[in-house]
């Protein structure tokens, strides 16, 4: 399905847009830092969520990755696959499990690229943008994987970061918040 339909396997247009413009312009880079405003990977089964009860469920990312699938007639055995994958994978990402996939790596989006997504640095965390699937690092120069340490603090260099929804969402609109 990778080869028919890149963009629905890994978040589509608004991914690639995300990937490229988030390191560059800072009101992007900004709403993307409430994402990585965690302090520490969680637990596995207390994987962070959003802002709101069911932000992960219900976020409009998450719904539109099907349209492209029903488009293109994809069998409800596909998208459940699919989703069955995307899942796993998201649990398995926002997991404090040691999970290394070696050469996989090149390939899948796990918990061990992922974590470099959530450095405390912004160096290290515009980085790994993938959902699921690595390619679009791959292809664009993003992916990011040292052999020679682990990462280190993960969230936010600033630790006052807001964490109400209200003040969240002022937040792309504050320059350098996730700087401070």
């Amino acid at each position: 399905m990778a080869g028919v339909c890149p963009g629905s396997v890994d978040g589509g247009r608004r991914r690639l847009f995300s990937l490229l413009a988030a390191p560059r312009i800072p009101q992007i880079r900004d709403h993307v830092a409430i994402s990585r405003s965690t302090s520490f990977a969680a637990p596995p089964l207390l994987v962070q969520r959003g802002p709101l009860p069911s932000h992960r469920e219900s976020h409009p990312v998450r719904r539109r990755d099907t349209l492209p699938f029903a488009l293109l007639g994809v069998s409800a055995e596909v998208l459940a696959a699919y989703f069955v994958f995307y899942a796993i994978n998201g649990f398995f990402q926002h997991s404090n499990c040691d999970l290394r996939l070696g050469p996989l790596n090149y390939i899948v989006s796990g918990p061990e690229l992922h974590r470099w997504h959530h450095s405390e640095f912004a160096r290290e965390s515009d980085t790994n943008f993938g959902n699921n699937l690595i390619i679009w690092d791959l292809m664009f120069g993003t992916r990011f994987l040292p052999a020679d340490r682990s990462v280190g603090r993960l969230g936010l260099v600033n630790r006052s970061y807001p964490t109400g929804f209200i003040r969240q969402m002022k937040t792309p609109f504050v320059p350098g918040l996730d700087k401070r």
